[in-house]
């Protein structure tokens, strides 16, 4: 009799627990399809364009692949006394240089990585490139992310110091993030 009951005892405990399984697994492996669609620098979620004011003569705009946004400071174009860069030991500040626009489906927060000596060659001597919203120099993307809401855009400038460079010319490339609010 105590062997019938055990058995009887042990069967319940092996139903309940299928009857009331939690539903947890060690692993799963499931194929899905993903679409995904690579667009050009001014049509992306994060749109990225040159302005309409005169600082824009700065920007390039590659019409070859993805259409990607870049920023010239040397041979100014369409002015009369082209200048050819910036000088030694001074600061430059260029507003409204590009647009940025939040072309997703939620608010951002953007910032822009600021770009210091070691970024372009370590004998840029005092050099660093910061970007700013419009014309408010004293609030650089690096350190205070502007929000933009969906389908709203902001303008941006740059703001160059150099200190006493030993090379003519400089390359580096910025970053700029946007992440969900």
């Amino acid at each position: 009799m105590n062997r019938r009951r055990l058995l009887a005892g042990l069967g319940a405990v092996a139903t309940s627990g299928v009857a009331l399984g939690t539903g947890a697994f060690t692993s799963a492996e499931a194929d899905r399809s993903v679409g995904v669609t690579v667009a050009d620098d001014d049509q992306a979620y994060l749109a990225l364009s040159p302005t309409q004011a005169a600082n824009a003569t700065f920007v390039n705009q590659d019409s070859g692949a993805n259409n990607e946004l870049s920023i010239d400071i040397n041979d100014a174009t369409g002015t009369a006394d082209n200048g050819d860069g910036v000088g030694p030991n001074s600061v430059y500040e260029f507003d409204e240089v590009f647009r940025i626009e939040n072309q997703g489906t939620q608010e951002i927060e953007v910032s822009i990585s600021e770009l210091v000596d070691d970024d372009f060659d370590p004998t840029a001597s005092g050099l660093t490139v910061q970007f700013y919203p419009g014309t408010d120099v004293d609030s650089p993307l690096h350190d205070d992310p502007i929000t933009l809401g969906t389908g709203t855009a902001q303008v941006i400038g740059l703001r160059i110091e150099t200190g006493e460079p030993t090379v003519e010319n400089f390359n580096a490339d910025a970053t700029v993030r946007a992440e969900a609010t």
